[in-house]
């Protein structure tokens, strides 16, 4: 007794929860989140094509057990992300490495800086009512930085061909392919 009163003690706390893909924050599941972060991914991905690949291995020949790493060059540098080989391979279409590059050391809040620094200019692909960026003589820039070729294709958008990083691999025949394939799935080819 305390005070008069019968001292009760306090309740034993609850066992933890076990934490794993449908924890809830009482909106999203870490598995619905996830599933999101993939999709949102590849849409970037697919856009930055030229500046992306994914591998099943990283670049030490290692690999998580029924995963794969697909990555984008950004101007600040790499961005990362893991997922599971089913359902998510496919949804990248991007290059395919037998190994990843070598990690930069970049930390998940360095991936998603680095992802927010690209910009519509990055795509190496510009809207006839858009300017691509020019250097003090005129010469036409990648997004990297360095000059590269120009092309204006027969629907009035430029094409950036970069050598230097490999930009649509300098070759305006790939780079048409890749682009005559975006026109028909966005049904702006006219022959289609």
């Amino acid at each position: 007794m305390i005070g008069g009163k019968r001292f009760k003690p306090p309740s034993p706390p609850s066992p933890p929860k076990a934490v794993n893909g449908e924890t809830s924050d009482g909106y999203h599941t870490f598995n619905e989140l996830y599933h999101h972060r993939a999709l949102l991914f590849s849409v970037i991905v697919n856009l930055f094509q030229a500046r992306s690949w994914k591998s099943k291995q990283h670049d030490d020949g290692t690999m998580y057990d029924g995963m794969f790493i697909v990555g984008i060059e950004t101007p600040k540098g790499q961005a990362t992300y893991h997922y599971d080989i089913e359902p998510y391979w496919g949804l990248f279409d991007c290059r395919e490495l037998e190994k990843a590059p070598k990690w930069d050391g970049h930390t998940p809040n360095d991936a998603i800086e680095r992802i927010a620094h690209l910009k519509f200019e990055n795509l190496e692909i510009y809207h006839p009512t858009q300017k691509p960026k020019v250097d003090e003589h005129g010469h036409a820039l990648c997004g990297c930085g360095n000059k590269a070729k120009l092309e204006h294709d027969s629907y009035g958008w430029y094409h950036i061909l970069c050598s230097a990083c490999d930009m649509n691999g300098g070759n305006s025949t790939e780079a048409e392919l890749v682009w005559d394939e975006w026109d028909t799935a966005m049904g702006l080819r006219r022959d289609a």
